[in-house]
């Protein structure tokens, strides 16, 4: 083997080098593009102008327009000189030496962001003016904190971290500089002048908050961990659900051993609620509503059959259509729901809390100026299809009953009285009867393959229901206000059904000196309700009906009660007349008002007062025109046929329709006392409380029910002065118990 002596190669020269110069490369790379980064910050083009501005509000302008942060020292700003400058296509750094100019001021590219501090030997430094610090906010795990608010104490200055973490700030020798973010404990640290040459790290630690929970049984509020009764607690957002008409329908699947039952499609059908089941046959099973320290009844006196009845509870009595105790409640007015399940709520509210208690808080307004906020909701519902149901189109249904035919199965028809010319099966009688021709009776079966009614189209439309709700709420001192609107338009998926609530809440609370608090509070709604004649059933009509028949189609639906010579012809059908000769109409106005105060005897000693009331008027308004088939079919014949003097005698309704009309008007006045006394023992390891009241409370029902017959809605909505068989008609007519 040869040896190499002499100079060594290149290679071999640099071998020995190469970590170094790898290194020094780097930073050589990392300065100029640093210095690239912030030559680019302080390039960057910029065209502003000003005339005789104040300093702060052109940097504030000159921030908005290169969103570049700024930090600087208010105090210092507010001394400098007006401003009048025009710069056009220029680099924000020549921008801000114009602006400085004869401030005493000058600036440094800092972190992505300007600083701005006072110049060396200037006039405007004094000994409140400090040095610079820099640093960087970070968590427990080490990670960057964003949006760290950085204020100095005793001086209007601060700044906020990046995304990064980073900050720069101008602080006095010792001065106290506090670091706050929701969530975060808060730091306060004070710095020198010596420690200022490198990062400075702040660590931040999770702020652990314990949050009292308070339970609102409608007389007091009572610490969570001191309550042993069954309670649960819904907030106002778990409650909301867009497109819902009224609270208790929101309440579905929400609480654990809640029932909640909507036995109708209707906008207008009031659910069946069940806290604890239904433990009574006789009683009303209905838990017991809360509303701001107010028990709420009904707004009207409904039977408890119809109550506690499932399937008729939404269909049946004049009051059909009227809702709940909380109907008329606008649900952005909620700020909590409490339920009240076990026999611990009888303690407070006697036999009445049988069935559990529901105790609705609304809102209350907060110190500070007025907020306005604006709720809109909308929901949308799409009608049913025959497409999403097995069901026979019409070619299928005249293809059944030809089957039908052939096979010789029996079939039920009115065709032994008279012509039945809109189905299959009379067709084919008429032509066994010679009536028609065989011609007449294909081109008629084939019309009745084809007709194909969508009756789901026909009746039904698109639901589009919509609320819109505005408040307002602010106070100064001791004395706050809330005061909400909200109007609800809800339209159900059949064509007639509908419902519109309005309400108003107007509340008030303040502090008279350090031992009275009152809270006044007035609460009104107005809700109306459109619907159909319980005879009309849009939803049987449509999933019942042979698509083969038109909407404008009026066959026989059943024969005559008049058994006197000569006999009357058939009473007739037509779903849409039915729709257009019935109505059914019903109207809530209600109006809440309470007075609560709270008087502190002692320390400990508090004295509770409420004086509330609570007024319902309640209409409703159901008939059936002289036209319509329910009429008709009690009538004995249709319109347009002349009876003789001895049927309209015979006849229950011989003249014009009949109307169910019904009036409610509810008033309770409520006055409760309470005095409650708490003291701690054991050094605060146990609590002692007493808890000792009155309350006097009266209702007053005034309800006017009435069946008029002889209705005519087109002659002045008058009715007919005499009937010869009344008797008769209160027999033929159910009377409502």
């Amino acid at each position: 083997m040869k040896t190499m002596k002499g100079t060594p190669s290149f290679r071999r020269a640099v071998q020995g080098y190469a970590l170094p110069l790898l290194l020094l490369f780097t930073m050589l790379l990392t300065t100029v593009s640093a210095s690239a980064w912030q030559s680019d910050l302080l390039g960057t083009k910029v065209t502003y102008h000003s005339k005789g501005l104040p300093l702060s509000t052109v940097l504030k302008q000159i921030r908005d327009l290169t969103k570049v942060r700024f930090t600087y020292n208010n105090d210092l700003i507010r001394k400098g000189p007006a401003v009048t400058v025009d710069h056009k296509d220029g680099t924000l750094g020549d921008l801000l030496k114009k602006v400085l100019a004869n401030s005493g001021l000058e600036f440094i590219e800092d972190f992505g962001g300007i600083v701005i501090y006072p110049q060396k030997n200037s006039s405007v430094i004094d000994e409140r003016v400090g040095f610079y610090i820099q640093g960087q906010v970070l968590n427990s795990q080490g990670a960057p904190l964003e949006g760290v608010s950085i204020a100095v104490s005793g001086k209007s200055m601060g700044t906020t971290t990046q995304s990064d973490g980073l900050f720069g700030l101008v602080v006095n020798e010792k001065q106290p500089v506090r670091f706050s973010l929701v969530g975060m404990k808060t730091i306060v640290r004070s710095f020198s002048a010596g420690n200022t040459s490198s990062l400075i790290k702040i660590v931040m630690d999770t702020a652990v908050q314990e949050i009292q929970e308070v339970v609102v049984n409608g007389y007091q509020k009572i610490d969570a961990r001191m309550s042993t009764a069954s309670v649960f607690k819904l907030d106002a957002a778990e409650v909301l659900i867009p497109g819902v008409p009224s609270v208790d329908k929101m309440l579905q699947g929400k609480v654990p051993g809640l029932l909640v039952m909507n036995n109708s499609g209707s906008v207008n059908a009031r659910p069946t609620v069940r806290i604890r089941g239904t433990s009574t046959f006789v009683g009303n099973a209905s838990p017991l509503w809360v509303i701001d320290n107010v028990v709420r009844p009904d707004p009207v006196n409904i039977s408890a059959t119809q109550l506690n009845n499932v399937v008729t509870d939404a269909q049946s009595g004049d009051f059909s259509m009227i809702g709940s105790a909380v109907s008329g409640l606008n649900p952005y007015d909620i700020e909590s729901i409490t339920f009240l399940k076990d026999a611990a709520a009888t303690a407070i509210y006697g036999v009445r809390a049988a069935n559990g208690v529901i105790v609705v808080t609304t809102k209350k307004g907060k110190a500070g100026p007025m907020q306005v906020v604006y709720n809109t909701s909308y929901g949308f519902k799409q009608r049913p299809s025959y497409a999403n149901l097995k069901l026979m189109n019409s070619a299928e249904r005249v293809e059944l009953s030809r089957q039908l035919m052939e096979d010789g199965l029996p079939h039920k028809t009115l065709s032994d009285f008279f012509d039945e010319p809109y189905s299959y099966e009379g067709l084919f009688m008429l032509l066994n009867a010679k009536k028609i021709t065989e011609a007449e009776f294909n081109t008629a079966v084939d019309k009745l393959q084809t007709n194909n009614t969508d009756w789901f189209k026909v009746l039904y439309q698109n639901q589009l229901s919509m609320t819109h709700s505005v408040s307002m709420s602010g106070g100064a001192g001791k004395t706050t206000y809330y005061t909400s609107f909200s109007y609800t338009d809800n339209k159900g998926l059949p064509k007639n059904d509908r419902l519109s609530r309005y309400t108003a809440d107007i509340g008030l609370q303040t502090q008279g000196g350090k031992r009275l608090d009152l809270d006044v509070r007035l609460q009104g709604n107005l809700n109306k309700n459109e619907g159909y004649f319980p005879s009309v059933q849009p939803q049987t009509y449509a999933l019942s009906t042979s698509r083969a028949l038109t909407p404008d189609l009026t066959y026989a639906l059943s024969s005559s009660s008049i058994v006197r010579l000569p006999i009357p012809g058939p009473n007739t059908f037509n779903i849409m007349n039915e729709i257009a000769n019935t109505e059914n109409k019903s109207s809530v106005r209600s109006m809440i008002g309470s007075v609560n105060a709270r008087y502190k005897i002692l320390p400990r000693l508090f004295i509770r007062s409420t004086i509330n009331a609570v007024l319902d008027n309640s209409e409703s308004f159901m008939a059936a025109y002289e036209n319509s088939y329910y009429i008709s079919a009690m009538r004995g014949w249709d319109m347009g046929y002349t009876p003789t003097a001895t049927q309209v005698t015979q006849s229950k309704i011989p003249y014009g329709g009949l109307a169910n009309i019904a009036t409610s008007f509810t008033s309770t006045f409520t006055n409760t006392n309470m005095l409650d006394y708490s003291v701690g023992l054991f050094k605060e390891r146990d609590q002692l409380a007493f808890l000792l009241g009155t309350e006097a409370r009266s209702a007053q029902q005034k309800l006017y029910r009435t069946t008029q017959p002889g209705y005519f809605p087109d002659r002045g909505q008058t009715f007919s002065p005499s009937f010869p068989s009344m008797n008769q008609l209160m027999t033929y007519v159910s009377p409502t118990p």
